[in-house]
């Protein structure tokens, strides 16, 4: 691997780690603030009737800085997976993102992974 790929791929991680971050914190604010639930609920009939594009869509309409770290968790996704064209590079660099917050490992890798849903080519596909 060069170092400019090297590079690449750490600021891809930074990113991931902050953008990470904030859709912690603002899952939690929001909980808090509406006395809602941390997660919602949704029937199996509903996932299937939305697209991954109608479901950033909706998120950022109803919770606009968390919709927007979604969408760029899945751009930054999209971007390692064109840069290195390997899913495996992928999973690598979501341990390197979660294990910069141990207490919060689980919760980083599910908002990664399945914003990250579907992303790569043909044979090799992102599936959580």
């Amino acid at each position: 691997m060069s170092e400019e790929l090297s590079e690449q791929i750490k600021q891809i991680e930074d990113a991931l780690d902050r953008l990470v971050t904030t859709a912690i914190f603002e899952d939690l604010r929001w909980a808090q603030q509406e006395g809602r639930a941390r997660f919602r609920f949704t029937s199996c009939e509903e996932l299937h009737l939305l697209s991954e594009e109608d479901e950033l869509t909706r998120e950022i309409v109803n919770r606009p800085l968390r919709g927007a770290c979604g969408l760029a968790i899945r751009l930054l996704g999209q971007r390692l997976f064109d840069l290195t064209g390997s899913t495996k590079a992928m999973g690598e660099a979501i341990e390197r993102v979660a294990n910069r917050d141990p207490k919060s490992y689980g919760c980083r890798v599910d908002i990664i992974s399945t914003r990250w849903e579907g992303l790569g080519s043909d044979g090799n596909r992102w599936w959580s």
